[in-house]
């Protein structure tokens, strides 16, 4: 779901890093735009040593203002997040970062991207994925 997007936020057919279309965040004057996507992963209960892993590859060429985000909620109301800061980069860069998870049953998970940047700073998102890594597989 895109919140308050512009007329530059949008699925574009260049710049891709998988040969496919690519996600681009483009900033402006009074922008505050969010992508995300929320996964209901109710009734899922990880184990212990149960890890998952938020992976993006992101392209910067000028240094905007944003992050991608990853939020864990469990069933008891805990949350968890980690982010990853946007880098200038100048070509597409594997970002990712890994959340242990707790032994709690899990609410949902809520991936998301922001960026807030004022000088038209562009982001290219490309092949967004999560992993969930279990020490019993």
């Amino acid at each position: 779901m895109l919140i308050d997007g512009t007329d530059g936020d949008e699925v574009r057919d260049r710049k891709q890093r998988s040969g496919g279309w690519a996600f681009q965040l483009k900033g402006g004057a009074g922008d505050n735009v969010k992508l995300l996507q929320t996964v209901d992963v109710s009734g899922i209960t990880p184990v212990e040593g149960d890890t998952l892993e938020f992976v993006a590859h992101i392209d910067v060429r000028k240094l905007p203002v944003g992050f991608a985000m990853l939020r864990v909620t469990y069933a008891d109301g805990v949350r968890e997040k980690v982010k990853i800061r946007f880098e200038s980069a100048g070509h597409y860069e594997p970002r990712s970062v890994v959340i242990p998870l707790r032994a709690v049953a899990l609410s949902h998970l809520v991936v998301k991207f922001r960026h807030w940047s004022q000088d038209n700073a562009k982001v290219w998102i490309d092949d967004v994925r999560l992993e969930w890594i279990s020490p019993l597989s």
